[in-house]
Formats: C-alpha cells, structure tokens, sequence
C-alpha cells in the first residue's frame, strides 16, 4: 500500500479508447487520484 509522499510505480495502460495512460506522464506536473471502484455492474 502506498503511504503519502511515496511514489507511485511506473503504470502503463491502454484506454478504452485505444490511447496510452502513462504515470510518467504526470510525474512532476500534476496531482494524481487513483480510485479503484470494484465490481462495478458485476455479479459479485
């Protein structure tokens, strides 16, 4: 689990709508939210 101040591991995705989302790309220019909302219009 990462703690304030830490920083985060290097994540490189694929969006839905086929561009690239990168932690690089924000590294020193912004804040950044992760929120991880599970089983969102799932079963279980």
């Amino acid at each position: 689990m990462l703690k304030v101040g830490n920083k985060i591991p290097e994540i490189d995705m694929q969006l839905d709508d086929g561009s690239q989302f990168r932690t690089a790309d924000f590294r020193g220019k912004k804040n950044l939210v992760f929120y991880f909302y599970p089983k969102d219009f799932s079963r279980g």
